[in-house]
């Protein structure tokens, strides 16, 4: 009982934090000393003013970058699906932690029109690092490399992981920062009435 008890006091902790990285609005990179703690030593730049606005039912940004594969990707091409953008990092503690959870949700909603879409912004140069870790945690939803951390400036957050649901029309219906959960009522009602 009492491993039980520990185990959820950890998961609660986990869930309630999630990393930040030094200063993603501007692409700078992480420091070894930030990514080895997974929480900011220098507080972050403020959003630039032409940062847009991610309300729930606003359109999702233009936004580019490349597969894992180096294949482009444009966040404009998944109309038709309902996406989770889930923006994390390899170094990030809560962002393996939900990796088992997007995982079974990809698995579980992907025949009805349903996919995850993970953006590493791990630094340049990474993407032998993020192959392996996508290989050993089992990730079959696709992954996108950002090492520049755009989509960080574009969705206005400093926390990893951050998710966002996008339905068939490109419209946001649900945004999220800090690990995410299959189970988390508010995600089930977005996905219920995006699907």
């Amino acid at each position: 009982m009492k491993g039980k008890t520990s185990f959820l006091l950890w998961l609660l902790i986990m869930m309630s934090l999630g990393c930040r990285k030094e200063t993603p609005l501007t692409g700078t990179p992480v420091s070894t000393e930030t990514a080895a703690s997974g929480y900011a030593t220098e507080t972050p730049d403020p959003v630039p003013e032409a940062a847009p606005q991610l309300d729930v039912g606003s359109a999702a940004p233009e936004y580019e970058s490349r597969w894992l594969n180096g294949q482009p990707f444009r966040l404009s091409e998944q109309k038709g699906k309902v996406t989770l953008v889930n923006i994390w990092a390899t170094w990030c503690g809560p962002c393996r932690f939900e990796i088992p959870e997007l995982q079974a949700l990809h698995t579980e909603l992907a025949p009805r029109g349903f996919q995850v879409v993970g953006i590493s912004v791990d630094d340049a140069g990474m993407e032998s690092d993020i192959r392996k870790f996508v290989a050993s945690s089992r990730i079959t939803y696709p992954i996108v490399h950002d090492a520049e951390g755009r989509i960080s400036n574009l969705f206005s957050s400093t926390v990893l992981p951050t998710s966002a649901l996008i339905d068939r029309q490109g419209r946001i219906r649900w945004v999220h920062y800090g690990p995410v959960s299959r189970k988390d009522q508010e995600l089930r009602k977005a996905l219920s009435e995006a699907l």
